[in-house]
């Protein structure tokens, strides 16, 4: 199997040992001369999720704060140096996701969506950034065509279709759009949107702070980054609409 292709597995089957094979490749390829832009980005992206999820990878910095800055260092390098690959700028947004650069990573999304918007994974990357910034009107319709052209695709997907159903409070719309995702996966969020929808008296708020509970876990760490407090988060734009 090529290197991308251990990548694809990786973005398909996402746990520290699939991550690692990643790594490990596209390190290799990113030291040989005539790199790819592509390899060059991905590697940055795989060094921003080995900080984020602290993978502690003896190559990388100890402090997270470093090893993010080589992330976005490494994935801008890969991005100037293939500019016309949309992948390659997807995964600029992806450092900056993970770095809490919202509308970096919204720009960066929208870069690579506007170089090839017939790439469904990278449609589908864009739809997760307008989640992130709080579009989830404008994210809809992207996962949905994203999902719909696919045979197969991630579970992320139906779930950040689901989350940006559920805060434009298309309930049943999401109570749908989260089955695939296998029992397993769909835990609380999964219960909460039955209840809403056979439970019409339970406040619409609860189901919708649920949503938002887990966009505050999901993202404890870029809020921590951003040194705000958990009365001042809710006034961003991803609780917006509290």
């Amino acid at each position: 199997m090529d290197c991308l292709g251990k990548v694809r597995t990786y973005y398909g089957l996402s746990n520290r040992n699939t991550h690692k094979i990643a790594y490990e490749c596209t390190k290799a390829l990113s030291e040989q001369e005539g790199v790819s832009g592509l390899i060059l980005a991905t590697y940055g992206g795989l060094i921003a999720e080995a900080a984020g999820k602290s993978y502690d990878y003896s190559d990388l910095p100890d402090e997270p704060e470093e090893a993010m800055r080589l992330a976005l260092n490494t994935a801008l390098k890969g991005g100037d140096l293939d500019p016309l690959s949309a992948r390659a700028a997807r995964e600029v947004g992806f450092v900056y996701s993970w770095q809490g650069a919202f509308s970096f990573m919204s720009e960066w999304f929208a870069r690579a969506n506007e170089l090839n918007p017939n790439d469904t994974s990278v449609a589908a990357s864009y739809g997760y950034g307008l989640v992130l910034s709080g579009e989830y009107a404008k994210a809809i319709p992207i996962f949905k065509n994203a999902i719909g052209a696919s045979t197969r695709h991630p579970s992320w997907w139906d779930f950040y279709f689901a989350i940006a159903l559920l805060m434009e409070e298309r309930f049943e719309e999401a109570n749908e759009a989260i089955i695939p995702m296998g029992l397993s996966k769909r835990s609380l969020l999964y219960s909460m949107l039955n209840a809403q929808c056979s439970m019409p008296c339970w406040p619409i708020v609860w189901v919708i702070a649920i949503a938002r509970l887990f966009l505050f876990v999901r993202f404890a760490s870029v809020i921590q980054n951003l040194q705000l407090t958990r009365v001042e988060i809710f006034k961003t734009d991803i609780f917006l609409k509290i």
